[in-house]
């Protein structure tokens, strides 16, 4: 008894430090595009400003001006938002795993899940991801309630909640099949007897929720036909050009799956840590010996069969829709796998070799807390590739101007005191230079790559004049830039 005590006072300890290290090191920094929209729509909510951009994430933005009411900068306060939402994320977690473990178990488990390296980063940066993951498990837990109690408040509690998911992170859509696999139980434990209009009045009720958000967009569009064209314009452009999809890039489906796996278990489930892998596989083989019981822990119950049904959708919607350069998009995958990864092993080390389930287990979550707090601490400490650029420009003391493509937004948001301009195509950026007589024309690596998309030959009128690099497993895209001299002659 006073060994699991002192056990579980551990793991608490364990999880009030992390959670203490993410709020002390949540990010100032706002090095990219989506970061920059974010941080503007505490200044401003306007979506054709792209403040942010579409779908406007309205529940995240309301959280960090709440926020900013005792943190003036608008980056550190959605970043510190994000952790508090994180911390609070525990408590359905640990309920969760509190129906089919002991409470030593449920805190080992959301350590488990909680204290994922790459989480660390997720959780402590100004983007909405953070804050949808821990509403995700919110969400998950009501679905669970909802199993386990037919009473009407627990079968609408899923229904709110998946609204204020969807005004978080509507990407997040697809877990709405969530809601439907439960109304699919319900009409099971029926005998098959179908109510339309218990059913209808719920569907009446998920539609009212989620009009609560998308009502407050359209007023602050001026209108629901101006916000349903700005929506059509946005995803056009996510499905056809800029939004890494399967239809919007040149690239072989085993490609791509093997990108998403590599983000997936590499990067997100690991932390890059060879070390968590070799421990996490040696979990695995030595839980799997015992072939002869290994049927017996993929009996799952009504909640994991939905969270792996969750969690095969959102993969299949991951390698379809969204950007495989950026791992940010798989953070569902990444937390609900390792939750459904922990169950299983942890059915396992009951039929066998719980010590050693244990003893690599707290190895393996000792591994990402350590790898983890070192990437929130870059994140911290360590300028993105934008702001240095912007920096490295701002003490150049000759006549420019700079053309870049997404850095461009950065700039404005630190506003830069010198000229700097954003450009797609090669044609428009003829014309530009040809305006600006003998100003030097200082031009961005990401600029030239899409000259040469658009079959311009560039790279020979070009002079490298400056580089700067950041930590790219927290910025992906643009954790390199390259600075170039045009030369017009």
């Amino acid at each position: 008894m006073i060994l699991r005590a002192a056990g579980a006072a551990a793991l608490i300890l364990l999880l009030i430090g992390m959670y203490a290290s993410r709020f002390y090191y949540a990010s100032p920094h706002a090095g990219t595009w989506d970061m920059v929209d974010f941080a503007l729509a505490l200044e401003r909510f306007d979506l054709l400003a792209m403040q942010p951009h579409f779908p406007g994430y309205p529940y995240f933005i309301l959280g960090g001006m709440w926020m900013r009411q005792w943190i003036g900068d608008p980056v550190l306060a959605l970043s510190v938002f994000n952790v508090l939402m994180s911390l609070l994320s525990c408590f359905p977690t640990y309920w969760l795993a509190r129906r089919r473990m002991t409470p030593l178990g449920s805190l080992s488990f959301c350590l488990f899940v909680q204290g994922a390296a790459y989480l660390w980063i997720i959780s402590s940066q100004p983007m909405s991801e953070g804050t949808a993951l821990a509403v995700l498990w919110w969400y998950l837990w009501s679905l669970n309630k909802g199993y386990e109690n037919q009473k009407t408040v627990y079968q609408i509690l899923p229904l709110l909640l998946f609204s204020i998911l969807m005004g978080v992170r509507l990407s997040y859509a697809v877990f709405g099949v969530g809601i439907l696999l439960l109304w699919l139980a319900d009409w099971k434990r029926r005998s098959g007897r179908l109510i339309w209009s218990r059913f209808a009045g719920y569907a009446v009720i998920a539609a009212g929720f989620q009009a609560i958000w998308i009502a407050g967009l359209a007023y602050s569009e001026g209108g629901l036909k101006p916000l349903i064209q700005l929506a059509t314009g946005f995803t056009t452009g996510h499905f056809s050009e800029w939004g890494g999809a399967l239809t919007a890039v040149d690239e072989g489906y085993f490609s791509r799956f093997i990108r998403l796996l590599v983000h997936l278990v590499w990067v997100g489930m690991l932390g890059k840590s060879a070390a968590s892998g070799v421990v996490l596989t040696g979990i695995i083989v030595v839980l799997c010996l015992r072939a002869r019981s290994f049927w017996r822990s993929l009996r799952f119950g009504r909640t994991e069969k939905a969270a792996w049904i969750m969690w095969l959708v959102y993969l299949i919607y991951a390698f379809v829709a969204q950007n495989m350069d950026k791992p940010r998009h798989l953070v569902p995958l990444i937390s609900l796998g390792l939750a459904l990864a922990f169950l299983f092993l942890y059915r396992r080390a009951e039929i066998g070799h719980a010590t050693v389930f244990r003893t690599l287990t707290a190895l393996f979550v000792g591994l990402q807390l350590i790898a983890g707090f070192q990437f929130a601490r870059t994140q911290a400490s360590e300028l993105p590739a934008t702001y240095q650029l912007a920096s490295g420009l701002a003490s150049r003391t000759d006549d420019f101007i700079v053309y870049s493509w997404e850095e461009d937004r950065v700039l404005y948001y630190l506003q830069a005191q010198y000229p700097h301009k954003r450009v797609y195509t090669y044609e428009f950026f003829m014309g530009e230079i040809r305006e600006r007589g003998d100003r030097k024309v200082l031009i961005t690596d990401r600029v030239l790559k899409g000259f040469e998309a658009q079959g311009i030959p560039v790279w020979d009128r070009v002079v490298k004049t400056g580089e700067f690099r950041s930590d790219p497993t927290i910025e992906p895209v643009y954790s390199h830039v390259i600075l170039y001299e045009w030369n017009n002659k």
